[in-house]
């Protein structure tokens, strides 16, 4: 997208091709793009392990059909939701647990009295 931008710009009389512009950026600029990993349920993961391994069982399989149809709905419904212009939908996630303070030493670890949670919007 940023390389389309570059070449609709007032520069795009000397643009210089996308693989010369992403080695620039990289290099020169230090910068990069991250694509995160996806979050798995702990059933996708199991199979996705036990896929790994070769070791499938019919029952892996069938949980791992019925989590894929469950994400499924929820698409559905999501899609379903934006149709609907009087509709609001908000997602959140609680994220890591953070021990308040952070400390390294195991006996004064489970000791800690304070946690944070981040719970976003």
């Amino acid at each position: 997208m940023m390389f389309k931008l570059y070449q609709e710009s007032a520069f795009s009389d000397a643009a210089v091709k996308q693989h010369l512009y992403s080695e620039i950026f990289d290099t020169e600029f230090n910068l990069g793009f991250h694509l995160p990993s996806k979050d798995l349920c702990d059933v996708c993961d199991h199979y996705r392990k036990a896929k790994d391994a070769g070791v499938l069982t019919a029952d892996l399989t069938e949980q791992k059909l019925d989590c894929d149809q469950r994400k499924e709905k929820a698409r559905e419904a999501k899609a379903a939701n934006k149709l609907h212009s009087n509709t609001r939908v908000l997602t959140f996630n609680l994220q890591q647990v953070l021990a308040c303070p952070k400390l390294q030493v195991g006996a004064s670890y489970y000791r800690r009295k304070l946690n944070v949670y981040n719970l976003t919007f």
